[in-house]
């Protein structure tokens, strides 16, 4: 039997929030061979509560799904609506087993994003790449767009 503090946690935990969210997901990948990849996934990404190391954490949940149409159209059915269009470009590396991006987004100049499991592990691969932890930023591409007057998530499609 759940007592109400774990009962208001637990539906704290999957209510729908600012932090959370569902994304569907196609990607075209190139290959060295040329050989073109493509692939569709459905993710829920939820941001965690913040913590005193001032990275983000980002939890997320993802299936590769085998139709983009289907798939969203299974979304609307059980109540949820396409919210906006986003469109990205994103050059992946694998460094010491870590991945890193370098993403574009329009109307944004390229940056790079690193994941890791914890600040240690990210000030290794900052060190590693020639900078410190105190020339990175932890945020939503969201919170990018808005620090430039953009909200995109009031935006249906964000295009190059």
């Amino acid at each position: 039997m759940l007592n109400s503090n774990q009962l208001k946690e637990f539906i704290n935990n999957y209510k729908s929030t600012t932090k959370k969210w569902i994304r569907l997901r196609k990607t075209i990948e190139k290959k060295e061979n040329k050989e073109i990849k493509e692939k569709t996934t459905l993710t829920i990404k939820h941001i965690l509560k913040d913590n005193e190391s001032n990275i983000q954490q980002m939890q997320e949940t993802e299936i590769e799904v085998s139709s983009f149409e289907e798939t969203n159209e299974l979304l609307e059915k059980l109540g949820f609506s396409y919210r906006n269009y986003q469109e990205k470009r994103r050059e992946k590396y694998i460094l010491n087993e870590h991945e890193i991006d370098i993403d574009t987004w329009p109307k944004l100049l390229p940056y790079i994003e690193i994941e890791g499991k914890d600040k240690n592990d990210i000030e290794k691969i900052l060190s590693i790449l020639g900078y410190s932890f105190k020339d990175t930023i932890s945020c939503t591409v969201d919170e990018i767009y808005k620090k430039i007057g953009l909200d995109i998530n009031n935006m249906k499609e964000l295009k190059f």
